[in-house]
């Protein structure tokens, strides 16, 4: 998995790419420290993240963005899953049938 963080006021934008699978656990705990990363004192309301050029999803993957997505609802963020395509649309489609919170654009 490759991964890129850009932020504005409101908003986080993460780039995931490549194949995301139980061993980059690791990266994405960075990934969920800079969900949860506030600047001057203020919370980012909305995360998107970007899954146009991920080719490939696993089992532990999904539930490393199912706790994603638990976590932002509890800070009252808003998670949006963008542009899964594929194996990766289907994987999160899935998901999101067991976690009604979970947001999918596939725009």
């Amino acid at each position: 998995m490759q991964y890129a963080i850009r932020s504005s006021y409101d908003d986080i934008y993460i780039d995931i790419s490549g194949e995301f699978t139980f061993n980059d656990s690791d990266d994405f705990g960075k990934v969920l420290r800079a969900m949860r990363h506030e600047r001057d004192g203020y919370m980012k309301r909305n995360i998107f993240i970007n899954f146009e050029h991920l080719e490939r999803i696993d089992a532990s993957a999904i539930s490393m963005l199912m706790i994603a997505n638990d976590s932002a609802k509890r800070r009252h963020q808003m998670l949006t899953f963008r542009h899964p395509k594929g194996q990766v649309n289907q994987q999160l489609r899935i998901a999101a049938q067991y976690n009604s919170s979970m947001i999918i654009s596939v725009r």
